[in-house]
């Protein structure tokens, strides 16, 4: 994979960022994994993982006056899709669709079913279970 090798911690950390703030998409040309967020230090970090560059800040349209600018990182082309497929599995149900919708026959392994993660009755703490099931990847 060119992506550079990431510790379990911040292979998760970057999972829950692009999860919760990112977008997976097509420009016409390449996949993209895009990051747009208002906090530039978050930004820079992800941009740091991926080894890529921030740009930015940007303010949207018709934007309140006082609102937070936000910047912008990505991956594109064949790093994208690298990430996209080693990582699909780590996503939520709708994340893996759109993966597997982008990537589509460059998906070597059938999308998994996402496990149940939480028990109503007795809840883990989200981080172990997520170091778990990275420490399986790096293992």
């Amino acid at each position: 994979m060119s992506t550079p090798a990431l510790s379990p911690f911040e292979l998760g950390w970057l999972v829950g960022l692009i999860e919760g703030d990112g977008t997976f998409t097509f420009d016409g040309v390449n996949v993209v994994v895009v990051l747009k967020i208002t906090d530039l230090d978050t930004a820079q970090r992800f941009a740091g993982l991926m080894r890529t560059t921030v740009s930015g800040p940007y303010h949207y349209e018709g934007q309140q006056l006082g609102s937070k600018p936000y910047y912008m990182t990505k991956i594109a082309g064949k790093r994208a899709r690298e990430f996209m497929s080693s990582t699909h599995q780590y996503f939520s149900q709708r994340r893996q669709e759109q993966i597997a919708e982008l990537l589509g026959d460059q998906l070597a392994i059938d999308l998994p079913p996402i496990p149940q993660l939480v028990d109503l009755d007795q809840e883990p703490l989200i981080v172990d279970v997520v170091q778990r099931e990275i420490a399986g990847l790096v293992a």
